[in-house]
């Protein structure tokens, strides 16, 4: 069975630009702006979860990571398993 593993990472300069960036409107230079658009939904669910913020942002962008994989068409055979980790 193919395995497909979305991996966090701590201390994710992304993750952190995401974090800082979350209330402003501004705009980011160059390809990371996209990708901290992406992590801003896991820094706001991680919001007042017990813990450190960033940590828990990282686990839950996994998670947002492995989901969104699961809804998209195949893209290799269905019965691959699509899993994260930290």
């Amino acid at each position: 069975m193919p395995l497909i593993l979305v991996l966090g990472h701590s201390g994710c300069g992304a993750v952190k630009s995401a974090i800082k960036h979350i209330a402003e409107r501004d705009s980011l230079p160059g390809a990371i702006n996209g990708l901290v658009e992406l992590i801003k939904p896991a820094v706001a669910m991680s919001k007042g979860m017990p813990g450190d913020l960033l940590e828990n942002t990282v686990r839950k962008n996994v998670e947002i990571g492995v989901a969104r994989l699961q809804g998209l068409e195949p893209i290799v055979a269905p019965e691959s398993k699509i899993t994260g980790s930290r």
